[in-house]
């Protein structure tokens, strides 16, 4: 608590001493670093003050908390992520046939609003190589807000694609968890994949149920088509099924 009283305090004092704020030339100017600099204060005691619990639901235990020793969690942790497993069966609009892959990602805070988002998946018919779409991202996830039934995130990765070609680029987008009720729990990602040669808009959500740390979900994921939405020949769509593990 120390730690955070201090970080706290050097951010009021930012707030209300900003010389970039001093110099202000309207308004308009003011009162939008104002905005900017009352949410920096926010985020930071969101952020900076929360602790996690073993996994979602656990007994006796919330998974999001910020005042452990009121709440039961004595062994609260600066860090959390989760493991997943899943499969895919995916289809392009202008094909009937159904195509197969597998995907593993691992998420996770290594301190509290921060740390690795990667992901690997492989997506072909019958399991051939042969005009598969092969997947694989690496990058970092930034806590927007944490609370005990919901938190979002930012994620930013680079990513490598191969299919007709190999092509390389980047990635960005919103990632939310819902807690609504034990033992369910809803997350998803909305964002933009930008290629060399095409930019998708991703969308991934899945309805899970979760027993001790296992969760055994569904769900539906999709790349659409943003640079020519009016084609959807490009356009990738299905459902997920997997188990993920939180730790």
């Amino acid at each position: 608590m120390k730690k955070l009283s201090l970080c706290i305090v050097i951010v009021l004092l930012f707030t209300f001493f900003s010389p970039v704020k001093a110099h202000s030339s309207t308004h308009g100017d003011f009162f939008t670093e104002l905005i900017v600099e009352i949410w920096s204060v926010l985020w930071a005691i969101n952020n900076l003050s929360v602790e996690f619990g073993d996994y979602p639901y656990a007994t006796d235990m919330d998974y999001i908390s910020f005042n452990p020793n009121a709440t039961g969690l004595y062994n609260a942790k600066n860090y959390r992520g989760v493991f997943n497993a899943g499969a895919l069966f995916m289809s392009f609009p202008t094909k009937t046939e159904i195509s197969y892959g597998v995907q593993t990602s691992f998420k996770a805070y290594i301190y509290k609003f921060f740390g690795p988002d990667a992901e690997i998946y492989t997506l072909s018919k019958n399991f051939s190589l042969n005009n598969a779409v092969l997947g694989s991202r690496l990058g970092l996830r930034f806590s927007t807000f944490q609370f005990k039934y919901i938190c979002m995130a930012t994620y930013w990765q680079w990513i490598h694609w191969a299919l007709a070609e190999n092509q390389n680029g980047f990635v960005f987008g919103i990632d939310y968890e819902i807690y609504p009720v034990k033992p369910i729990i809803i997350r998803g990602r909305v964002g933009f994949v930008f290629l060399k040669d095409d930019t998708f808009v991703e969308f991934d959500n899945t309805l899970g149920f979760i027993v001790n740390r296992y969760e055994v979900y569904v769900g539906h994921r999709a790349w659409l088509n943003a640079q020519e939405p009016h084609i959807n020949s490009k356009d990738l769509s299905g459902l997920t099924a997997g188990m993920r593990i939180y730790f």
